[in-house]
């Protein structure tokens, strides 16, 4: 066992994400990697994380609608329609004679 092992069976805290994938990223790099590929690989890594995030809660989310019955659900927050119908910017009247 090494060290990281023997503090987390100490009750520490496991690592963050965050610390999981700077450990990731710097186990899989080369030496030659230059401090830009170290950013790409380093900003890659957080898409596919908030990616697999946000498939595990649409996951979760289905999960429930199957499980819980319409009329026990909360009603679903609907987008506001537009006051105006007309496209485009709205016109101020500051100055006009109307």
């Amino acid at each position: 066992m090494n060290s990281d092992e023997l503090e987390l069976m100490a009750g520490d805290t496991p690592p963050g994400t965050d610390e999981l994938m700077e450990d990731f990223v710097n186990a899989s790099a080369r030496s030659g990697n230059s401090p830009r590929e170290m950013y790409l690989m380093r900003e890659t890594m957080h898409s596919l994380m908030r990616l697999a995030q946000s498939e595990q809660m649409l996951e979760i989310r289905r999960s429930v609608d199957k499980l819980v019955p319409a009329s026990m659900r909360p009603a679903s927050k609907r987008r506001r329609a537009p006051r105006d119908a007309s496209p485009g910017q709205s016109q101020f009247v500051f100055g006009r004679d109307t």
